[in-house]
Protein backbone atom coordinates (compact mmCIF):
# COMPACT_ATOMS: atom_id res chain seq x y z
CA UNK A 1 0.00 0.00 0.00
CA UNK A 2 2.64 2.56 0.94
CA UNK A 3 4.70 2.55 -2.35
CA UNK A 4 1.79 3.04 -4.82
CA UNK A 5 0.34 5.33 -2.40
CA UNK A 6 3.85 7.70 -2.64
CA UNK A 7 3.72 7.92 -6.51
CA UNK A 8 0.77 10.31 -5.72
CA UNK A 9 1.92 11.64 -2.80
CA UNK A 10 5.62 11.11 -0.28
CA UNK A 11 4.25 13.02 2.44
CA UNK A 12 1.40 11.11 2.47
CA UNK A 13 2.87 7.60 2.57
CA UNK A 14 5.73 8.91 5.18
CA UNK A 15 3.02 9.81 7.76
CA UNK A 16 1.22 6.24 7.32
CA UNK A 17 4.31 4.78 7.33
CA UNK A 18 5.13 6.21 10.91
CA UNK A 19 1.40 5.73 12.11
CA UNK A 20 1.26 2.05 10.62
CA UNK A 21 4.72 0.83 12.25
CA UNK A 22 3.41 1.10 16.02
CA UNK A 23 0.28 -1.09 15.23
CA UNK A 24 2.96 -3.51 13.74
CA UNK A 25 5.49 -3.66 16.44
CA UNK A 26 2.32 -3.77 19.28
CA UNK A 27 1.57 -7.34 17.67
CA UNK A 28 4.34 -8.30 18.51
CA UNK A 29 3.72 -8.01 22.16
CA UNK A 30 2.02 -10.40 23.85
CA UNK A 31 -1.61 -11.32 23.20
CA UNK A 32 -2.32 -9.67 27.22
CA UNK A 33 -0.99 -6.75 25.86
CA UNK A 34 -2.85 -6.68 22.34
CA UNK A 35 -5.95 -7.05 24.84
CA UNK A 36 -5.00 -3.98 26.59
CA UNK A 37 -5.00 -1.68 23.55
CA UNK A 38 -7.30 -3.40 21.31
CA UNK A 39 -9.76 -5.81 23.58
CA UNK A 40 -13.13 -3.79 23.14
CA UNK A 41 -12.37 -1.56 20.17
CA UNK A 42 -10.09 -2.49 17.26
CA UNK A 43 -9.71 1.44 16.02
CA UNK A 44 -7.70 2.36 18.83
CA UNK A 45 -4.65 4.05 17.41
CA UNK A 46 -1.29 4.24 19.35
CA UNK A 47 2.20 5.89 19.16
CA UNK A 48 5.29 5.79 20.73
CA UNK A 49 8.95 7.85 20.61
CA UNK A 50 11.68 6.27 19.63
CA UNK A 51 14.13 9.15 19.71
CA UNK A 52 16.04 10.11 23.04
CA UNK A 53 15.49 13.79 23.65
CA UNK A 54 16.28 14.05 27.31
CA UNK A 55 19.46 14.42 28.70
CA UNK A 56 20.80 13.77 32.31
CA UNK A 57 22.95 15.20 34.54
CA UNK A 58 24.97 13.05 37.23
CA UNK A 59 24.67 15.20 40.87
CA UNK A 60 25.98 14.47 43.65
CA UNK A 61 23.74 11.79 46.16
CA UNK A 62 22.00 10.63 42.93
Amino acid sequence: VQMPLAEGGMSTAWVLGVVAIHNWQLALFDERAQQDVWGEDTSVLISSSYMPVGKVTRVDGG
